[in-house]
């Protein structure tokens, strides 16, 4: 029992807890990652080789401690400052130190154990082995008369490594002790010790640099170049889906075992929650979720620069990180991306397996059939729920015009007339890929010019219509229509997510020619022809001819 420690110690090193030790009175960040933790002491690996001046200051402070002469430093993790004593060097170069009891930091000490217990707490539930016990240097290997501990002040005096985080706290600084001299050989001249120390590791977190970086000019110019090309936020659901079932999901959870692989069922599950789920996450009013998803992407590339180890990055190499082909030293650099995107929406697709999972249930089989299209429906995208429900009826009430149809047969070749049939053989854009048009040719679309190309299709205007009878007014058949609908959770889905939307309720049905496009945008009309021809919108059955 001589070799087990009083307060147990826990690995984890797997987790890849990363911080900074701040020395003084440079200061020097010096990052680091733990090995093993308690709710009062740590044992740590720093990231880059240490200088000769700091391994000399902790070397100076870890005999200064046992001396009994504790001399408080900072520990920097997840935006807490930890006042911390160097206390040992154990055999395999790793440094321990535990939190300080020095009367002046006590709230900031207090601050600092509640977390770490929270680490350990979190360890445990990870199922984090205790920390075998390891043999530590002791002052005789130091060398106790060594200049870089007759440097370290003497009790009493202020640490020359942390900055007093009370005005009562004395700060004074000391010198800068000397690089650690091995026992029974001479002191080096200054000559030999005058080493250049090498440069610090630059920091894991593309936010720790200055908002001018070169760095971070280029990320931003890299990133929209790209989110130009593949429209990052209404792309990425579909492409974090995959990895949401067969990555991110412990392979013993209970939707796993439900789920299983097959093909069909992931389809209409998982394979529609997730990018649902995403699109209502980032698609909100609140844009701080689409920021946030954006950065954690920035990021991803920001450690795939440094990984690389050469300041640029490819659109190829972007692409890999969004879901292509990708080298495997890079891979775990996008498994965090994924990870931290679907971490956001874990709780809604889990919402969405119960119900799914409870509709299944055998004493529930008279219903699964309704809650399945429910769930559908739920699960559709609103231009799906449209094109399934709604864009047919529009047609029947003769809202699309001859003329309408007659344009669509010059942009769309006959072989190709099974794409746009379910729509009554127009060519419709959506709001958000009209807004897109719009600033693809700013100069010529300026303020409502756009109208001169689209009729705009207002689904909520169209059902607010009415009609007089009998000195009353009366709904519309289109009105009717929607009111009528049974069950009632599909009048529900499609008031809250296309008719009341301001969004999705609105659609843009081409009038004019190529020809006039011609004449609009002159050289750029070959862009803004194969950007109709991309982003119109398309049927969802193959089959069938112009109406």
């Amino acid at each position: 029992m001589k070799n087990r420690r009083i307060e147990l110690r826990y690995n984890v090193a797997r987790f890849g807890l990363k911080g900074y030790i701040i020395l003084m009175p440079d200061p020097q960040l010096m990052p680091f990652v733990f090995e093993n933790i308690s709710s009062s002491g740590v044992c740590l690996s720093f990231l880059s080789e240490l200088s000769p001046e700091q391994e000399g200051r902790l070397v100076g402070l870890i005999a200064a401690s046992q001396r009994g002469n504790y001399l408080p430093i900072q520990l920097f993790f997840n935006n807490v400052k930890i006042p911390v004593n160097a206390v040992n060097l154990n055999s395999r170069g790793k440094f321990g130190f535990c939190v300080s009891k020095h009367q002046k930091l006590t709230e900031f000490a207090e601050k600092g154990r509640q977390l770490l217990q929270m680490l350990v707490d979190a360890a445990l539930k990870k199922g984090a082995p205790e920390a075998d016990f390891t043999e530590h240097s002791t002052p005789g290997v130091i060398e106790l008369n060594s200049p870089a501990v007759e440097q370290v002040p003497k009790e009493g005096e202020a640490s020359a490594t942390a900055p007093a985080p009370a005005e009562d706290v004395p700060k004074a600084v000391a010198p800068a002790p000397a690089p650690v001299v091995p026992a029974q050989q001479p002191a080096p001249k200054p000559s030999d010790s005058a080493v250049p120390a090498k440069p610090a590791s630059p920091s894991t977190n593309l936010k720790d640099l200055p908002p001018k970086h070169p760095l971070v000019d280029l990320i931003k110019a890299r990133y929209d170049a790209f989110n130009r090309k593949v429209f990052f936020l209404r792309s990425l659901g579909p492409v974090v889906a995959p990895h949401y079932i067969n990555v991110f999901l412990p392979r013993d959870s209970e939707m796993v075992q439900v789920l299983g692989d097959n093909p069909a069922t992931l389809k209409k599950t998982v394979f529609r929650w997730v990018p649902n789920e995403f699109n209502l996450l980032v698609g909100g009013v609140n844009k701080k979720a689409a920021v946030m998803v954006e950065d954690l992407f920035k990021q991803a590339m920001y450690l795939f620069i440094l990984k690389k180890k050469k300041n640029d990055i490819t659109f190829e190499e972007i692409s890999g990180l969004f879901g292509g082909k990708l080298q495997e030293q890079y891979v775990p650099i996008r498994d965090s991306f994924f990870n931290s995107v679907l971490q956001l929406i874990d709780g809604a697709v889990q919402k969405n397996f119960a119900e799914y999972h409870s509709d299944v249930s055998v004493d529930r089989q008279k219903s699964v059939a309704l809650k399945e299209e429910e769930q559908q429906m739920r699960n559709m995208a609103p231009e799906e729920l449209v094109k399934k429900y709604l864009w047919s009826k529009i047609v029947e009430l003769g809202e699309l015009a001859q003329y309408q149809k007659e344009t669509a047969k010059a942009w769309v070749p006959k072989e190709k007339a099974m794409q746009i049939a379910q729509l009554g053989g127009v060519v419709v854009l959506t709001s958000q890929m009209l807004d897109l048009f719009v600033e693809t040719a700013p100069g010529q679309m300026a303020g409502d010019a756009w109208r001169d190309l689209f009729d705009e299709v207002d689904l909520r205007k169209i059902y607010e219509r009415t009609t007089e009878v009998k000195g009353e007014k009366v709904k519309n058949t289109f009105g009717v229509f929607i009111d009528s609908l049974q069950p009632e959770f599909k009048r529900e889905i499609l008031m809250t997510k296309v008719i009341n939307s301001p969004v999705w309720s609105r659609y843009y049905v081409l009038k004019k020619s190529k020809v006039h496009f011609g004449k609009v945008f002159g050289m750029k009309t070959q862009v803004m022809y194969a950007f109709i021809e991309e982003k119109m919108m398309k049927s969802t059955d193959a089959g069938g001819d112009y109406v």
